[in-house]
């Protein structure tokens, strides 16, 4: 498992790098993306992430789970990026904002360790 980040957009790969940011803002739009090494086994990727974000308060603000799919045409490890959309209310606390994410191999069935990070939303 790779990085994960605050993003201002994100709209392809290589995005999580360009547009990081440190805090954002409740009641408007954010977005999150994170990096993972993923083996794509004879073209085909698939994997399933999960994505917690919890508030100042330790309570889970945001969940979600998703399973994506892809041909590659491939065989080998690559490196992937994912976004995940935030659209943190407005009565939300603001202050240290808590994201774990989880990757699993739908292929292989492995699953990464969770990778944690922080950042704020104001």
């Amino acid at each position: 498992m790779g990085k994960i980040e605050l993003v201002s957009e994100w709209q392809e790969p290589g995005d999580m790098e360009d547009n990081a940011i440190e805090s954002g803002s409740l009641g408007e739009r954010n977005w999150s993306a994170f990096q993972f090494t993923i083996y794509i086994d004879e073209g085909e990727l698939e994997y399933t992430y999960q994505y917690d974000l919890y508030g100042p308060d330790d309570i889970r603000r945001v969940n979600i789970s998703e399973t994506n799919s892809e041909l590659t045409g491939e065989s080998g490890w690559g490196r992937y990026e994912q976004s995940v959309y935030l659209n943190p209310r407005s009565d939300w606390p603001a202050g240290e904002y808590r994201a774990e994410v989880t990757v699993k191999d739908e292929n292989s069935g492995e699953v990464s360790e969770t990778k944690s990070t922080t950042f704020r939303l104001e």
